[in-house]
């Protein structure tokens, strides 16, 4: 097993048992090892990251469910500090659910990774955004919205099968 280090540079991040994966590892299901690898990738990129999110956190610590809001704006606050951004380079973090009160609650579970990222919480049904950007139909999203994304986490359980 790899020695527990505190991660400095993004090669411990990579390939060690990183402070990421010992807050995380033992509160989360199969999604731990999805994320890991995921963010293996994603941390070898010296630059801002853009990150999709279908479905934000529904709960404060429900790792059963993933948290999947903290644990992307937690692993994006690290990418920055690890890659060494400047603090004008803030990775993207997009959410998107079609309930409030989820959004509002995601959105307070992160609040102290705002700082580092730049997060956007987008309250609508999930499939029609991903329509919206597949379409390239943007008219009423704001002229600064990303329309190319690193990572999409599709974990939207509020999508229409039918449209």
């Amino acid at each position: 097993m790899p020695t527990k280090i505190r991660s400095k540079t993004p090669q411990d991040f990579v390939y060690t048992l990183s402070d990421w994966e010992e807050e995380y590892c033992g509160k989360q299901d199969s999604r731990y090892q999805s994320f890991k690898i995921v963010f293996n990738i994603l941390m070898r990129l010296n630059r801002p990251i853009r990150v999709l999110e279908t479905g934000c956190q529904r709960g404060v610590e429900d790792y059963g469910a993933g948290c999947s809001t903290l644990v992307i704006a937690d692993f994006l606050s690290r990418h920055k500090k690890l890659q060494h951004l400047t603090t004008k380079e803030k990775s993207i973090f997009v959410s998107v659910d079609n309930n409030p009160n989820n959004m509002a609650l995601s959105q307070s579970v992160i609040k102290k990774f705002l700082s580092q990222i730049d997060y956007r919480g987008v309250i609508m049904d999930s499939s029609q955004l991903l329509q919206i950007l597949i379409t390239e139909d943007t008219g009423w999203l704001p002229a600064d919205f990303p329309f190319t994304f690193d990572f999409i986490y599709l974990d939207a359980v509020d999508a229409d099968p039918n449209s």
